[in-house]
Protein backbone atom coordinates (compact mmCIF):
# COMPACT_ATOMS: atom_id res chain seq x y z
CA UNK A 1 0.00 0.00 0.00
CA UNK A 2 2.83 2.29 0.75
CA UNK A 3 4.17 2.46 -3.18
CA UNK A 4 0.58 3.72 -4.21
CA UNK A 5 -0.40 5.84 -1.25
CA UNK A 6 0.52 10.03 -1.61
CA UNK A 7 1.21 9.42 2.33
CA UNK A 8 4.03 7.98 3.77
CA UNK A 9 2.58 4.90 6.02
CA UNK A 10 4.84 4.06 9.08
CA UNK A 11 4.51 0.59 11.03
CA UNK A 12 5.28 1.02 14.47
CA UNK A 13 5.85 -1.96 16.71
CA UNK A 14 6.29 -5.89 16.02
CA UNK A 15 2.88 -7.03 16.44
CA UNK A 16 1.62 -5.06 13.58
CA UNK A 17 4.12 -5.90 11.37
CA UNK A 18 3.81 -9.19 11.88
CA UNK A 19 0.28 -9.12 10.34
CA UNK A 20 -0.44 -10.00 6.83
CA UNK A 21 -3.51 -8.56 5.00
CA UNK A 22 -4.23 -9.40 1.36
CA UNK A 23 -7.16 -8.08 -1.37
CA UNK A 24 -8.06 -5.39 -3.75
CA UNK A 25 -8.03 -1.96 -2.35
CA UNK A 26 -8.54 0.90 -3.69
CA UNK A 27 -5.49 2.85 -3.42
CA UNK A 28 -6.34 6.77 -3.81
CA UNK A 29 -7.53 7.53 -0.07
CA UNK A 30 -6.65 5.80 3.16
CA UNK A 31 -10.35 4.21 3.45
CA UNK A 32 -9.15 0.63 3.28
CA UNK A 33 -6.55 1.58 6.72
CA UNK A 34 -9.95 3.07 8.26
CA UNK A 35 -11.46 -0.28 7.74
CA UNK A 36 -8.70 -2.74 8.89
CA UNK A 37 -8.29 -0.16 12.02
CA UNK A 38 -12.43 -1.44 12.46
CA UNK A 39 -11.21 -5.01 12.07
CA UNK A 40 -8.13 -5.26 13.15
CA UNK A 41 -6.57 -4.09 16.43
CA UNK A 42 -4.70 -1.50 14.61
CA UNK A 43 -4.80 2.13 15.71
CA UNK A 44 -4.17 4.46 13.02
CA UNK A 45 -2.74 8.30 13.62
CA UNK A 46 -3.18 10.49 10.86
CA UNK A 47 -0.53 13.41 11.09
CA UNK A 48 -1.81 15.82 7.83
CA UNK A 49 -1.73 14.48 4.54
CA UNK A 50 1.83 13.06 4.24
CA UNK A 51 2.18 10.74 7.01
CA UNK A 52 0.06 7.59 8.58
CA UNK A 53 1.42 5.86 11.72
CA UNK A 54 0.15 2.33 12.12
CA UNK A 55 0.52 0.54 15.98
CA UNK A 56 -1.33 -1.83 17.66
Amino acid sequence: MNRYSKAKILLKGEDIKQLRVSGVFPTDSLAMLEALQKSLAIRMAQLGPWLVILHA
